[in-house]
């Protein structure tokens, strides 16, 4: 667990009352630290303040959905018939309280000592959830701490450290209750559903899946790209992508692509070979056009890539980690006979 995400159990557990004398210690010597880690604890602990970013963010809630239903037009936000109100109030303060706990540690922990060549980072292990009730939940390191005190939110670690976020079943939804997890650009994530079933998400990408997964069958929606594992003797999967459906049976091992005005792909693995690379944490082309890297590398690296002139019809070879720098990446190519300029976020590709 690193300093950040130790702090925020340790906040979340204060908030809640829960500390220790020891813990509290701990907390107390972190304040003591830094007049911004004091500013961080009355932030997160100040109810009035909370209260205001829970006012605007009622005010906002219509925009902001707008502009998610725009992005992800297949996302169902059902009004919730809510049977508890009070609970609901209580998880959609923690979802606030995750929202701004985050933006605030990650400001402590970015690196204040980047130049221009290293503006541009790699991805990294983030995504957000969005129940259909419509509270948003972000699930990114910088939250773990706070999320391993909230009941409903569940994450492991796979072999490499990253986390693989646990999907509950609620078998008192009615079939139409969907959940949406959806990664922005320059996050992956991995998900497990209740069958054991797996599916990694690429960056900018998004999967719908049923609240209960007790039915028949389990109908999942697409955008973007993602590796799925079917289990063994788990119940077919109905996947809907780019107007497209696909039904998938039990040890099913596959790939789809199907980002918007871009080629759809389907990428079957036979038994356990797994090619895949950006699964297992590579950048690999061979032998494809700069547009068709680029378009990943832009997600990868969350910039904006244009083009200036004539394009020609060379082909490229990349293999590298997926943490790679991004001007190491950019040597590689330049070294086959491509031209870049950068400013700020945009890669002009010449």
């Amino acid at each position: 667990m690193n300093n950040a995400e130790k702090i925020g159990e340790l906040l979340f557990r204060h908030t809640r009352q829960k500390t220790s004398s020891k813990e509290e210690e701990e907390l107390y010597n972190w304040r003591q630290l830094s007049h911004r880690n004091e500013e961080i604890f009355q932030n997160a602990v100040n109810p009035e303040k909370l209260r205001i970013k829970m006012k605007r963010i009622d005010e906002g809630r219509k925009l902001v959905f707008s502009k998610l239903q725009n992005q992800f037009p297949e996302i169902l936000l059902q009004k919730p018939q809510l049977k508890h109100p009070l609970s609901y109030q209580i998880m959609r303060l923690a979802a606030i309280l995750l929202l701004v706990l985050g933006s605030v540690l990650y400001k402590l922990n970015k690196n204040s000592g980047f130049n221009e060549r290293d503006f541009i980072q790699p991805g990294s292990y983030t995504a957000n959830i969005i129940s259909s009730d419509g509270v948003i939940t972000a699930l990114d390191d910088l939250h773990r701490g706070w999320l391993a005190g909230w009941a409903n939110i569940k994450l492991e670690e796979d072999r490499n450290g990253n986390l693989i976020y646990i999907v509950p079943t609620d078998s008192t939804s009615t079939k139409e209750k969907t959940v949406c997890l959806y990664t922005p650009r320059g996050g992956v994530f991995s998900l497990r559903l209740p069958d054991n079933t797996m599916i990694w998400l690429n960056a900018e990408s998004s999967i719908t899946y049923p609240a209960n997964t007790s039915n028949d069958s389990i109908k999942i929606f697409i955008k973007g790209e993602a590796y799925i594992e079917i289990a063994p003797h788990s119940k077919p999967y109905i996947i809907s992508f780019a107007n497209k459906k696909l039904i998938k049976s039990t040890g099913s091992h596959f790939d789809l692509m199907a980002y918007p005005g871009e080629a759809t792909i389907i990428t079957d693995v036979i038994g356990s070979i797994d090619i895949v690379s950006w699964k297992n944490g590579f950048t690999t082309f061979h032998n494809v056009p700069i547009q068709t890297i680029m378009q990943s590398v832009g997600r990868w690296y969350n910039a904006k890539v244009i083009y200036q002139g004539k394009l020609t019809n060379k082909r490229y070879i990349i293999n590298m980690p997926r943490n790679a720098k991004f001007y190491d990446l950019l040597l590689k190519l330049e070294m086959q006979g491509a031209r870049f300029k950068i400013e700020g976020r945009t890669i002009i590709v010449l």
